[in-house]
């Protein structure tokens, strides 16, 4: 098996290419054309994989509150339920600071966008079995 350090959490660019890819598969993963900007790993699985949710624009009257939206996005931006499966060779390190990674990145903030990411996989898990 190829090991490979695992990414730290933080703010990525996912290869659009690889986005694509995965969108003809299962059409809930948002197109590259809404977004290739992700936050994770907000769930880690199989060594090397982890999961990354797809972040939006931060809508201006967040104003850094927690809170989980009628589309079960976390604040209205990062859509837990839509996190794809990624490994390190499609994935470049976001740099900016920006509101979006500000508030990803701070560490209340990065524990419910976990624990929402657990659940959602728990949730389509259970799904998948019962199938």
């Amino acid at each position: 098996m190829h090991h490979t350090q695992p990414m730290p959490y933080g703010m990525y660019f996912v290869d659009k290419s690889y986005i694509d890819e995965l969108r003809k598969h299962e059409s809930k993963i948002m197109g590259s054309d809404v977004t290739n900007l992700y936050c994770g790993p907000v769930l880690r699985a199989h060594g090397e994989w982890a999961f990354y949710a797809p972040v939006l624009s931060m809508p201006d009257y967040v104003n850094g509150e927690l809170f989980l939206s009628k589309d079960m996005a976390v604040s209205g931006f990062v859509y837990v339920c839509k996190m794809i499966p990624c490994c390190t060779k499609v994935l470049t390190a976001c740099t900016e600071n920006t509101p979006e990674s500000e508030f990803c990145l701070k560490s209340e903030n990065r524990e419910l966008i976990e624990w929402m990411a657990k659940t959602a996989y728990d949730e389509c898990s259970g799904e998948q079995e019962e199938e």
